[in-house]
């Protein structure tokens, strides 16, 4: 018999646990969105947590409103990140949406501006 990891015991043991997903991405809609790509972020992390998942977002803490309406709570205050040669101060909120937990990365040097990608003229 070869183990293929589908015995009775692995198949009893894995039921027991719970999908963890993690998404990182740039735009999630309805809070931050240029495109298609908010609007996947959204939907499949909800689909999964509808099935059971434990999901999980992570998305930049721009300067939108919809970002800035939400209640949030600080989970990591201030931390420096290394880049290169310099450290680069930022900082983590979390916001409930009900069916997952939006994770806000707050690093004003990259994301306080007011569009996704940059300015709006494309420079």
């Amino acid at each position: 018999m070869t183990f293929s990891g589908r015995t009775p015991y692995y198949r009893a043991v894995m039921a027991k646990r719970k999908l963890r997903v993690a998404f990182v991405t740039p735009e999630v809609a309805p809070y931050a969105k240029s495109g298609e790509l908010a609007d996947v972020a959204a939907s499949l992390p909800k689909a999964l947590a509808a099935r059971g998942a434990e999901v999980s977002l992570f998305m930049p803490m721009y300067r939108l409103p919809a970002v800035d309406s939400l209640s949030k709570v600080p989970v990591l205050t201030d931390f420096s990140v290394p880049l290169g040669l310099e450290k680069v101060r930022a900082a983590v909120h979390r916001a409930e949406l009900g069916w997952a937990d939006l994770f806000l990365i707050d690093c004003p040097r990259f994301f306080h501006r007011e569009h996704i990608y940059g300015p709006a003229t494309g420079a």
